[in-house]
């Protein structure tokens, strides 16, 4: 018998079947508090700004790093960039000329003052004060001053033991002179090329006197 033909039968005390079909359970889905819903609302605003401004900064830092790695962000050819440095001016060289021949000149000297083999010192002495006078009138030219005395009173060198170390050094002094001028010829002006060959020159014929015979 049925709920409907059992007129005493309390609709509580039906079976639970009976219930299942006549009111069906509902499913309401669970909502925020409305503070909670108002703060979040509130907070996606803020949340966006902070997400735009992020990636602003992450764009301009990949922009600076791409232009420190001689790049651009718009290409992908690397940036070459070429310095031209000029050349400095070369150096007057003579000032280090005529300290060498002034030198040069006092070790003739002090050795032709042994005599004997050494004496044949003397006349090459000669020619080398030679070579300090045109020298020092070139310098005088250029600098448009007075020539400075080739020899002042106290520049002496000691003599060599000897007149054979005389000699040996002699050879020395003469063979590295006529390098020195002739390394210049090429980085001067013409007079002066002129002058350093001529001065080159006699310095061989002194290479040629002070040969062992």
């Amino acid at each position: 018998m049925s709920a409907i033909d059992r007129p005493g039968l309390d609709r509580a005390q039906e079976p639970p079947s009976a219930r299942e079909l006549t009111v069906p359970e509902m499913i309401v889905p669970a909502t925020n508090p409305p503070e909670t819903t108002a703060q979040t609302a509130e907070q996606m605003p803020v949340r966006s700004m902070r997400m735009a401004r992020r990636g602003v900064f992450a764009a301009g830092a990949a922009v600076a790093l791409s232009a420190t790695a001689g790049c651009t962000v718009f290409s992908s050819s690397r940036t070459t960039r070429t310095e031209t440095v000029a050349a400095p001016p070369p150096t007057d060289p003579m000032d280090n000329l005529i300290s060498m021949t002034r030198l040069h000149y006092l070790r003739l000297q002090a050795g032709a003052s042994l005599g004997g083999a050494a004496a044949k010192l003397e006349p090459l002495a000669k020619d080398r004060l030679e070579h300090l006078k045109r020298l020092l009138a070139e310098q005088a030219r250029t600098n448009r001053s007075t020539p400075a005395p080739a020899t002042q009173a106290g520049q002496t060198v000691a003599p060599p033991a000897s007149a054979a170390a005389a000699i040996s050094s002699a050879v020395d002094d003469a063979s590295v002179a006529q390098v020195a001028f002739t390394d210049q010829i090429a980085n001067v002006s013409r007079y002066r090329a002129a002058l350093f060959a001529s001065i080159a020159a006699c310095l061989a014929t002194h290479r040629t006197v002070l040969a062992p015979s």
